[in-house]
């Protein structure tokens, strides 16, 4: 039985990259390039959001391998600088986190023309299913899913449940689906806003984390946690970031972001409750966050003054910025599976002394992994289940589109 489905499931995934290649005329190679996000960049593409994916991917595994390294190690020990060192790095990395909701919100909010069915559809399809399908991995690699009927339904009421501890990393994913449901009503009001009225937005959100920055840094609590004061917000910061042009305020972004920076390394080396104070939706993590957005974001828009100069080739920035969202779902299970107990690849193979190098070492083959693994399952099992889900959803675009 269990082979029966693998030859169908194959047959589909054959059918399907036959009829996309044929759809958009291209050769087997060009389909190929397409595929690793090598095709011709669409008109109005904002490359600088490709390198902010890049980067918060990048982060990602690393943060988790430094996260690691300096649990097993302690302040007061023989390796305690690099226990500092880490535990700042690891503290400032988090922006990942923000990066990522900061993107959705600059690429959601903007209006379109495509109604809230069909939003939801491609939401669905994009990132609900992918999700669900890389959960199922985690389950069936842990021996909590069988191929039979109860088992797959149990499996549904777990993802539908939330993360669980196999994946604790999913808090993230869940975070970026339930920011989808506000793109609909705010796309409804998007286009009479003012630029005046989107730094407003931001000015309230910064004042709701402030408050409620003060409280948590003096042991209290905060009963006022509205949307606003949290992903959500964040989710308004990254659109207003990418739609406001005017550059009266960077400086004064850039200032509060490197003396946030600061504050955030000293809180998370000094402070037990660093990652309530300093990380997520705090106002400090806020401020960085957004000073590395916009640093980003005005790059990009010197590009055609002068040439760019990078150490890191377009083409692999590229290749990770279209997976991503599979890195980030998978990056776990490969950093502490393949990588660490497997490969024995660990931040301390090179002894203490040479950590960072063992960070670095664990990091690059856990991203590498990913990415392969992201290449083949994305193509493969993810392309199959949406299929079969796109013939169900309601909200189909229309022919030809």
């Amino acid at each position: 039985m269990k082979w029966m489905i693998f030859a169908a499931a194959a047959v589909l995934v054959l059918a399907v990259h036959l009829e996309a290649r044929k759809k958009k005329g291209l050769s087997w190679p060009d389909y190929g390039r397409e595929l690793l996000g090598f095709g011709p960049q669409k008109p109005g593409r904002q490359g600088y959001l490709d390198r902010l994916r890049f980067l918060a991917a990048m982060l990602v595994v690393l943060v988790h391998s430094m996260q690691s390294a300096s649990s097993s190690l302690s302040a007061g020990g023989r390796a305690g600088g690099w226990w500092y060192v880490l535990t700042g790095a690891a503290g400032l990395g988090l922006c990942c986190n923000l990066l990522f909701v900061m993107i959705s919100g600059a690429l959601l909010l903007p209006g379109r023309d495509e109604g809230a069915a069909l939003f939801f559809r491609k939401r669905v399809l994009n990132v609900v299913l992918p999700m669900a399908a890389y959960y199922w991995f985690y389950l069936h690699r842990s021996g909590l899913l069988s191929f039979n009927l109860p088992s797959i339904w149990g499996a549904v009421k777990t993802v539908a449940a939330g993360p669980m501890e196999l994946v604790p990393h999913f808090w993230l994913l869940y975070v970026l689906i339930r920011l989808s449901f506000m793109v609909p009503l705010f796309r409804l009001a998007e286009g009479r806003l003012t630029d005046k009225a989107r730094l407003r937005i931001v000015l309230v959100v910064l004042l709701g984390l402030g408050a409620k920055a003060v409280l948590y840094f003096r042991g209290m609590g905060f009963g006022f946690d509205t949307v606003w004061f949290s992903w959500e917000g964040i989710f308004l910061v990254g659109y207003v970031l990418a739609k406001v042009k005017d550059r009266k305020y960077d400086r004064a972004i850039w200032a509060a972001g490197l003396a946030a920076g600061g504050l955030i390394v000293w809180i998370h080396c000094t402070r037990a409750d660093g990652a309530v104070i300093a990380a997520n939706d705090s106002l400090l993590m806020a401020a960085f966050s957004m000073a590395v957005f916009l640093w980003f974001s005005r790059r990009e828009g010197r590009a055609g003054q002068r040439k760019r100069i990078s150490l890191i080739p377009a083409m692999a920035v590229r290749l990770i910025s279209r997976y991503s969202y599979s890195i980030l779902l998978i990056h776990w299970f490969m950093l502490f599976v393949v990588v660490e107990k497997h490969m024995h690849i660990h931040p301390f193979m090179f002894g203490e002394n040479l950590v960072l190098a063992g960070v670095f070492v664990q990091s690059a083959a856990a991203l590498f992994f990913s990415l392969v693994f992201a290449l083949l399952y994305d193509n493969t099992v993810v392309l199959a289940a949406k299929r079969c889900a796109g013939l169900l959803l309601p909200g189909r675009p229309p022919a030809g589109n």
